[in-house]
């Protein structure tokens, strides 16, 4: 989630977590980058067990499964 003017900024992602986690949702955060693990660990600070950072952690098919089994998808253009 680095700089782009089609991007949010870091705390618009910090309420739409906080807003999901409110409202009982479960919320998978990914990414590719170290860089992506460091601030997906940063927005979701002190959220609790309903957000889990899958950044770096899932191969090309098991993103795709996520994807597929997913209510929503919501990420930069």
């Amino acid at each position: 989630m680095s700089g782009s003017a089609l991007n949010w900024p870091p705390g618009h992602y910090r309420e739409l977590l906080t807003r999901l986690v409110g409202l009982g949702k479960q919320v998978l955060l990914t990414g590719g980058s170290p860089g992506e693990f460091q601030t997906n660990e940063e927005l979701s600070q002190g959220l609790g067990s309903r957000v889990w950072n899958l950044a770096g952690k899932l191969t090309l098919r098991a993103l795709g499964g996520l994807c597929e089994d997913a209510k929503c998808f919501i990420g930069p253009s």
